[in-house]
């Protein structure tokens, strides 16, 4: 028993240390939910994740096409089940974990009365199913969920786990949302400098001149060439 715990807990901490890695380095949210997937499913041996996403002006889940893996043809009844069926606050598994912005998990589905996938389709291919949320701030941006075939008791402290996941996820949105932020005020600036009449000119932290409006090349005769 101990032996069998220890080794989770050295999964987990190798599990959590890939999905700091892979936020590091995401260049998108897209692509570090996708590493999230593969890593959670081939660290817990659950075969299936999928990424629910929060609308960005209402509180409902919708599915997206981020599933792992992407096409496998035994869970196609549950992807076509959970695309048409948008999630609201405190509705289903993922609703639940909106609501509370904490992680959940069902041991069996057949005997939770909030799924409502099961009441569209009685077979789904699963039985057991965790979810956990992807916080910025204290907002649920979208919830990750996962499958088992099989009713499930947990092993070692895995939805603990799974909260830190959502948060390194979450840094990745806040992260990629401050760049974009970021790159809009520079196209604004410069949109706002090439039109303006009066000289403006930019330098960089060691006071080296890095760019200047036609303004300014009328007045100083500077090239931007």
């Amino acid at each position: 028993m101990l032996e069998h715990q220890l080794g989770w807990e050295r999964r987990a901490r190798a599990l959590l240390q890939r999905i700091t890695d892979a936020a590091a380095a995401a260049t998108s949210v897209e692509r570090a939910f996708v590493t999230a997937l593969a890593e959670v499913c081939g660290s817990t041996g659950w075969p299936v994740g999928h990424v629910q996403m929060r609308d960005a002006d209402s509180s409902t889940l919708r599915s997206t096409e981020l599933w792992h893996p992407a096409d496998d043809q035994r869970y196609r009844v549950l992807r076509e089940v959970t695309r048409a069926t948008p999630l609201a606050a405190g509705e289903g598994l993922p609703g639940r974990v909106l609501a509370s912005g904490e992680p959940l998990l069902i041991r069996d589905l057949t005997r939770d009365d909030n799924f409502p996938r099961l009441r569209a389709a009685q077979d789904l291919g699963v039985r057991a199913a965790f979810a956990f949320p992807v916080l910025v701030g204290d907002q649920v941006h979208a919830v990750l969920e996962f499958f088992s075939p099989e009713p499930f008791e947990p092993d070692g402290p895995l939805l603990t786990v799974m909260e830190s996941v959502g948060i390194q996820l979450g840094r990745v949105i806040e992260r990629t949302s401050a760049e974009a932020a970021l790159r809009q005020s520079e196209l604004r600036f410069r949109s706002v400098a090439q039109s303006a009449t009066d000289a403006i000119i930019t330098a960089d932290g060691k006071g080296m001149i890095v760019s200047w409006n036609p303004a300014a090349v009328a007045m100083f005769g500077y090239s931007e060439g």
